[in-house]
């Protein structure tokens, strides 16, 4: 059984999904926090930087599936305080990772 997901990076997506995590990750994780909020930081900024990377070499990044439901609940955070009228970006990242838009 898979112990993850291997999210397309192409189109785009990884750029976007990078950014996303980036602006989530500011907002739900402020650099002064707890040393558990640190720690959740430091992890989800790491892995935007290894989605991003992954987007530029048009290689898949590989989510945990640990990873996927705060990764999905940034997506879904990102378009609805951030981008809003962007339902189509956000439906084709949750698609990606495995969930199908509302």
């Amino acid at each position: 059984m898979k112990r993850g997901l291997e999210f397309d990076t192409g189109h785009g997506a990884g750029k976007t999904l990078g950014q996303v995590l980036r602006v989530y990750t500011n907002t739900a994780y402020p650099q002064n926090g707890s040393e558990c909020s640190r720690a959740t930081r430091d992890s989800l900024l790491q892995l935007a930087e290894q989605i991003r990377l992954a987007g530029e070499q048009q290689q898949p990044a590989r989510l945990q599936r640990r990873q996927l439901p705060m990764v999905r609940s940034a997506v879904e955070w990102y378009f609805s305080e951030i981008q809003k009228e962007m339902d189509h970006v956000r439906d084709a990242l949750l698609d990606r990772l495995g969930q199908k838009a509302p």
